[in-house]
């Protein structure tokens, strides 16, 4: 796509990953300006494919860990951004299990990132029916998590859960009525 001059707008690109391979991505932005040395944007990805259980059962697998040789109390900070109120972030460690307070030396943790509806607090002991809900949670143009990692309360860094929004199918109004023959 090509910029105006002097653009501080947003722009968007459509972007559907191409079947097969790993889930992992790399997307990388080239900006070119003549007279200028091309200006290079990346940004690594999981792609995470949903459940047939609609966004109340997708969990997002993340790897958390300890860069130090000693232990530290483990707390993460979180924000949701265009996540309707009534639901909530669910984590827990990879196995299902309430996280840890603490992160022992050098230690990396599994963890699964979702969402709950409110009153769904024990969803994981639940038929998977029952589980899933039955709306999307997911308003305005972006929704996500943001995760901040705190070891001993200093944060160490975080990311960024997005939860893209479900894909619509746009059919043209057009209609062909049958002709004789």
């Amino acid at each position: 796509m090509t910029l105006p001059p002097n653009s501080f707008n947003s722009y968007c690109a459509s972007w559907t990953p191409a079947a097969g391979g790993t889930l992992h991505r790399c997307i990388l932005i080239t900006l070119k300006q003549q007279g200028y040395r091309d200006d290079r944007s990346q940004r690594n990805i999981q792609v995470v494919r949903p459940t047939t259980g609609g966004i109340g059962m997708l969990r997002i697998p993340v790897k958390i860990a300890n860069p130090d040789g000693i232990s530290h109390t483990l707390q993460l900070r979180t924000t949701l951004i265009g996540i309707d109120p009534s639901w909530s972030l669910d984590i827990r460690k990879g196995d299902g299990s309430v996280m840890p307070q603490q992160m022992g030396p050098n230690e990396t943790l599994g963890i699964l990132i979702g969402l709950l509806k409110a009153g769904n607090v024990n969803a994981q002991s639940r038929n998977a029916q029952a589980a899933a809900a039955v709306d999307d949670p997911r308003v305005g143009d972006v929704s996500s998590a943001q995760v901040e990692v705190l070891l001993d309360g200093q944060s160490i860094g975080g990311f960024t859960v997005e939860f893209g929004q479900p894909a619509r199918t746009h059919l043209p109004l057009l209609m062909r009525g049958a002709t004789a023959q």
